[in-house]
């Protein structure tokens, strides 16, 4: 399961909002894990199909900035 309260402290280090911009999640991430919306109304928006898929796209994000984000 996916660590909303983890990934919101993620958000805090420098230079990572700014590399979020371009990613193609940073309205899921934007409103489900600094907004606390539910996945619910992140459905209903079309941002994502559900929680599923939702918290999947969450994990990519996390893995491409592993892979290519700025430095730690």
């Amino acid at each position: 399961q996916v660590t909303v309260p983890v990934l919101r402290k993620l958000s805090q280090v420098p230079g990572i909002m700014a590399w979020l911009k371009s990613h193609e999640a940073l309205a899921v991430w934007c409103q489900g894990v600094l907004q606390g919306r539910p996945w619910s109304a992140l459905q209903a928006d079309r941002l994502c199909l559900g929680q599923r898929e939702g918290e999947d796209r969450l994990r990519q994000v996390v893995r491409d900035l592993l892979k290519d984000g700025p430095g730690l």
